[in-house]
């Protein structure tokens, strides 16, 4: 039996499956779907956690990062 999670993560972590993501992501399409779900609470709440985990790799200095940070924490 095929286990359709499994073989869709499969492919999403393939080189194919990337290029295939990043390709919609900045296609027209998939900003307009990333503008509609960020309009969201839940969207503005993964936004915000997705970018809080990726803060501390930003080339900023850590009084900008205390900003960002405090900002993106009150989505929350």
């Amino acid at each position: 039996m095929f286990d359709m999670n499994s073989m869709a993560k499969k492919f999403l972590t393939s080189p194919e499956g990337q290029k295939m993501i990043t390709e919609f992501l900045s296609s027209p399409e998939g900003m307009k779907v990333i503008r509609d779900m960020i309009a969201t609470p839940e969207g503005k709440k993964m936004a915000g956690g997705l970018l809080l985990s990726m803060l501390d790799q930003l080339p900023l200095t850590d009084d900008v990062k205390g900003i960002v940070r405090q900002a993106l924490q009150s989505l929350s």
